[in-house]
Formats: C-alpha cells, sequence, structure tokens
C-alpha cells in the first residue's frame, strides 16, 4: 500500500513509514512512503468517498471512528446530501493520534485513462491541498486505498 502526504518546506520530521520517493515542489516537499499513512505526524489525512460519503470502510476511518467522528459524518449526509467533485468536506480526526482534521473527497472514476480522467483526478487533488491550507494545515495524507477499485493505475 503507498500513500503521499506533503509538509511544508522547513517543517521535516521522521517518517515513521518506508519512504519510496520524496520530491520538492514550490513551497512543499511531496513525500510518498509505504505503510500506515495514519502513523505518520500529519495535521490532515484525506479519506476518499464517493458522491453520498459512503466511506466508512476505508481504514482510515476503521482507525479513526468513534461516536464524535461518526455523528459529524452523518450530520454532513443529512445536511450536504450529496458530493459533487468540486466538494471537500472536513470533520475531526477521530480517535486518529496525530491528525486534528479528516478531509472527506470524491474521486472521479477512472475508465480508460484519458486526458480529462487524469485532469479531473488532479484537480481533486489540488482541491485538496488547497482546502487543507485553508484550515492552516501544514501537513496533508492521501492514501491510496481507493485507486485499486476505481480501477486509477498507482503509476
Amino acid at each position: 500500500m503507498g500513500n503521499c502526504f506533503r509538509r511544508l518546506k522547513g517543517k521535516k520530521q521522521k517518517c515513521r513509514n518506508q519512504v519510496i520517493g520524496e520530491r520538492e515542489f514550490k513551497d512543499m516537499n511531496i513525500i510518498v512512503v509505504k505503510g500506515n499513512i495514519c502513523e505518520e505526524k500529519i495535521e490532515t489525512v484525506v479519506s476518499w468517498c464517493d458522491c453520498f460519503l459512503l466511506n466508512e470502510g476505508s481504514y482510515i476511518l476503521k482507525q479513526a471512528m468513534n461516536e464524535k467522528l461518526k455523528a459529524e459524518i452523518d450530520k454532513i449526509k443529512l445536511s450536504k446530501g450529496i458530493l459533487t467533485l468540486s466538494d471537500c468536506v472536513s470533520t475531526c480526526a477521530g480517535t486518529l493520534q496525530h491528525a486534528h482534521t479528516i478531509l472527506h473527497a470524491t474521486l472521479p472514476v477512472w475508465k480508460e485513462g484519458s486526458d480529462e480522467e487524469l485532469e479531473r483526478f488532479e484537480e481533486v487533488i489540488i482541491m485538496c491541498l488547497k482546502f487543507a491550507i485553508s484550515i492552516n494545515s501544514f501537513s496533508v495524507g492521501f492514501t491510496l486505498e481507493t485507486a485499486d477499485p476505481l480501477s486509477i493505475p498507482l503509476s
């Protein structure tokens, strides 16, 4: 399982998981690790979901779930209804030790790998980063756990 997260320059700390690769981009370090992203000291974790916010089976939420987090997810489902690709909603981090926030974001379904699908995928990633920056998060973790069910090639 691979995961990636970004940190602003100057905010480096040791990774708990195996680092697969690291690259600098503007004012960020992009780090790809193999292992459980929830073990890393990151402030915001992205949990991918479908348009109905049905992501409670994700390994992030299995580790994080408590009554407060469940109540926040249920409240969002009632108030927001169906999420679009431009939606990103946040909740508390539940029982995660290091994170403060979980972002719930929808991914496009990968069908043929067209340029349009890749652009939509990139837009969702950028949206999550912008959202995390808007809540003053210095680190964001993305899991690749949903890549396989959505047929997104890991490369």
